[in-house]
């Protein structure tokens, strides 16, 4: 996949509105996949701000953090997002969570 041209897309779409939230959660997905995980959790971050029950982005977030720094937060927003919703159908295999 291309990325570099996909963030490429994503950004112009959020120069040309960025008040458009799936455009961020897009965004922090892409940095996620290439494993910029700090500003893909400042994606999601935008992401739920512009769209506070965006229940992907909180459990992106919160797979982010449990994974990388902050376990117990983390499980809150992995937790949110369940509550808002999102189906983890998908194993994550990343530290000590599955």
């Amino acid at each position: 996949m291309d990325y570099d041209g996909a963030k490429a897309a994503v950004n112009h779409s959020i120069d040309i509105r960025p008040c458009f939230a799936l455009a961020h959660l897009v965004k922090g997905l892409l940095e996620y996949y290439t494993g910029n995980f700090t500003t893909a959790l400042i994606d999601f971050d935008e992401t739920i701000i512009l769209e506070p029950s965006q229940a992907l982005a909180w459990f992106c977030k919160g797979v982010i953090k449990y994974t990388t720094s902050n376990g117990k937060e983390g499980q809150e927003e992995i937790e949110n997002g369940r509550k808002l919703g999102f189906k983890d159908s998908f194993i994550v295999n990343r530290g000590q969570w599955k």
